[in-house]
């Protein structure tokens, strides 16, 4: 003979949902909408950077700077935005080892670039500058870190373009 708890529904109850109990018609569907809707917004989200036409042109005009000035990088259009990557190599040094004083190298560059973060900045896009810094290590100094350096250099950049 089973076993009956003190205050417990019976299984068989129809107030029981059952697993395995199929949902209504509608739900199925709303569902499969609700999925295909959060899809849509997310695809439209990563890519609202890649269309934008002024980031596209910007894009462009940064490549071809790159390419007269003969300065390594990469620039790339992300779900973040407009990224520019410079790189030194040998005959381009952006900064002196342990500096954060910009180089003649580096101010042609910046020179070069700054109208075209000119447009973008009064169309309201944001211009974010890292800098970064050499892989000798700090000893002693004006700077402590090579933390510090490189946020010295990125105040120094920063500073340039908005003089």
């Amino acid at each position: 003979m089973p076993l009956k708890s003190k205050n417990m529904i019976p299984t068989t109850d129809p107030r029981v949902c059952l697993i395995g109990h199929p949902a209504p018609a509608w739900m199925v569907n709303y569902a499969d909408l609700m999925t295909e809707l959060v899809c849509f917004f997310l695809i439209m989200y990563a890519m609202s950077a890649a269309l934008s036409q002024p980031i596209q042109d910007a894009k462009k005009e940064v490549e071809e700077t790159m390419k007269n000035e003969e300065v390594a990088g990469d620039v790339k259009v992300t779900k973040d935005g407009l990224q520019i990557s410079l790189q030194e190599q040998g005959y381009n040094v952006f900064f002196k080892s342990g500096s954060a004083v910009l180089s003649d190298q580096m101010v042609q560059v910046l020179d070069e670039l700054a109208p075209t973060f000119e447009k973008l900045g009064k169309k309201r896009h944001d211009i974010i500058v890292e800098g970064h810094t050499d892989d000798v290590p700090i000893r002693g100094g004006k700077y402590k870190s090579n933390w510090e350096l490189s946020t010295a250099r990125a105040t120094a950049v920063v500073q340039y373009l908005l003089n």
